[in-house]
């Protein structure tokens, strides 16, 4: 609560393009009205972003479509791991995303995967520390023979 209070008092504006994450928000910032592409290659008209045609050499005005082959879309996948694909691969009627947040034109409906893929992922991770454990073992019990 204390936070939330923080933000909305300092005014933090979290609103960024589709495709962005968190951490690369700063850029997506309009300076006068317009988007500086990240490599620096021009500035558009801060509208363009996301309008799925490519400005930018870096296909950085596209986060969130796959108008540039060059482009990054981010996905959040609240829950599980966030990961970045290509933006060739948002709108191609497959679930890219464990959060479906890929597939955001409703051409196909993702199912929210996180939660099981976290599962299996942490289950995977005790079975390993278990083999790494066993392991582990065998070799101390070797050792104290010796």
């Amino acid at each position: 609560m204390l936070i939330l209070g923080i933000v909305l008092a300092t005014g933090v504006n979290c609103d960024r393009p589709r495709g962005v994450s968190l951490t690369r928000a700063s850029f997506y910032v309009s300076q006068n009205g317009h988007f500086a592409c990240l490599n620096g290659s021009g500035k558009i008209p801060f509208d363009q972003v996301n309008d799925d045609f490519c400005d930018c050499e870096d296909g950085s005005d596209e986060p969130g479509t796959a108008a540039c082959s060059n482009g990054m879309f981010h996905c959040t996948n609240a829950g599980f791991k966030p990961t970045n694909i290509l933006s060739s691969r948002v709108n191609d009627m497959i679930c890219d995303c464990c959060d479906g947040s890929d597939e955001w034109a409703g051409y196909v409906t993702c199912p929210n995967t996180c939660k099981e893929a976290y599962a299996k992922e942490y289950a995977d991770k005790i079975k390993s520390n278990a083999v790494q454990a066993e392991g582990w073992e065998v070799i101390i019990v070797y050792y104290l023979k010796v």
